[in-house]
């Protein structure tokens, strides 16, 4: 799934701003390629500030420290 770094900051928007998601899956979805940074980060800014989100899925999408050091911080 290509949703490209517009579709990650759409979700991460709507994480962002809506508390009723308990569940998201983001799997094969080229996270964290070179283009999508922006996006990532804008993901990662909705699950910080989202507070339901009890499962994220982000399985096959080639995760390195760094995406794990950004996503605890």
């Amino acid at each position: 799934n290509a949703i490209g770094a517009d579709g990650m900051k759409c979700i991460g928007d709507l994480m962002f701003f809506t508390n009723t998601i308990t569940t998201m899956k983001l799997s094969h979805v080229d996270l964290f390629s070179y283009r999508s940074q922006l996006g990532f980060h804008a993901i990662c800014d909705g699950v910080k500030a989202n507070k339901s989100l009890t499962s994220l899925d982000l399985s096959n999408n080639n995760i390195t420290t760094y995406h794990i050091e950004t996503m605890a911080h």
